[in-house]
């Protein structure tokens, strides 16, 4: 189990470098997920990691006409095999409770509209899908503690906490620290994962009906006339429409709040035209010529709010130095980790499927 770690740890300590905890706290995670996952994931066949598919996106009624401006894409995190059948892997990171199945956290990505996306995708380059496989991760929300005077005596004497070596490093430590050190915060963290895998992993499958994508489908054509007449729109009058409800999505303030409410303009040294609007496609063209790529991400940026699509795909505005959250900075952390462990254990290397099929 833990040959097949070395790799992701590499990846964690590469990725996490400016962030201990951060760092920690997955390396513990991943150990817990291998102690997991690694007996099930040896029945999987890995076909493809991280590869990004396109495909026409077509108006199945009446007569399955294909769109001549919109090109669908979208980059998968696993396409598996399991019994002779093709299952899409998505790996999840949350702070909320995944223990209970039916909460609201698995009822939203029941209805998520990422799956349709990436099953639509699948079928249109010729890879039927039995089911979605959420992969999903609770991330720590325990920091590290106060040390007693007990416990500080005990590892001294020791050399071990709760039960486990500790470095001659951290028995130095120990003169000085107040509060557990990255070393004993991982043996604390590891045996509470361990102890407690249910609060931290689930895996759940589902499986799409034709009716549920049939649906998605019909309305990812309709969100694509309503992106292309609002584009058209606001290129002839200068004016796009804005939902002040998006602003502050989660306590959080949207990218281009400054520009909305007039603190800031397109024009400032605070702003540039991104190289790619699409960085999760890593770069890759369409094969579909000129139309637009419409990812699951665009999509809901235009339906959240017309005016962050505008400065985010048609303007590709970007913030020069943009503070990356602190959510989605442990969520590449940990989807990076996955790729190497999934690599690791399957024996998968790019380029030996090209075709996924």
């Amino acid at each position: 189990m833990y040959a097949y770690l070395r790799d992701a740890y590499a990846v964690i300590d590469e990725m996490a470098a400016s962030d201990e905890l951060v760092a920690t706290q997955c390396r513990a995670l991943i150990t817990g997920y291998a102690a997991e996952y690694t007996s099930a994931n040896s029945t999987f066949e890995v076909v493809e990691i991280e590869k990004v598919y396109t495909a026409p996106l077509r108006n199945l009624k009446p007569n399955g006409r294909i769109s001549r401006k919109w090109t669908l894409a979208g980059k998968i995190d696993k396409l598996v095999k399991v019994d002779g059948q093709h299952f899409l892997v998505d790996h999840k990171t949350t702070s909320l409770s995944i223990e209970d199945p039916d909460s609201n956290y698995w009822k939203s990505l029941r209805i998520d509209s990422q799956p349709r996306h990436y099953e639509i995708l699948m079928y249109s380059n010729g890879v039927p899908l039995r089911g979605i496989i959420w992969d999903v991760v609770k991330k720590p929300t325990t920091k590290p503690i106060k040390i007693s005077n007990a416990v500080r005596s005990n590892t001294r004497t020791t050399g071990h906490y709760l039960g486990e070596p500790v470095s001659d490093e951290t028995v130095e430590d120990l003169l000085d620290i107040e509060r557990e050190n990255m070393e004993m915060y991982q043996i604390r963290l590891l045996k509470g994962i361990l102890e407690g895998r249910d609060k931290y992993f689930k895996r759940k499958s589902i499986a799409l009906t034709t009716d549920e994508l049939e649906q998605y489908n019909n309305s990812l054509w309709q969100v694509s006339e309503d992106m292309t007449s609002t584009m058209k729109r606001s290129e002839k009058t200068g004016i796009t429409p804005y939902n002040p409800s998006g602003c502050m999505m989660y306590n959080t303030p949207c990218q281009y709040l400054g520009i909305c409410s007039h603190h800031d303009e397109t024009g400032s040294a605070n702003w540039q035209h991104a190289l790619d609007v699409h960085p999760e496609l890593e770069g890759e063209a369409s094969p579909y010529g000129d139309r637009e790529l419409l990812t699951n991400s665009r999509a809901k940026c235009f339906q959240l709010c017309p005016t962050k699509h505008h400065y985010r795909y048609v303007l590709g505005l970007e913030r020069v130095r943009e503070e990356i959250k602190p959510a989605l900075f442990f969520g590449n952390v940990w989807h990076a980790a996955m790729d190497a462990w999934w690599a690791a254990v399957s024996g998968y290397e790019r380029g030996d499927n090209d075709s996924g099929n």
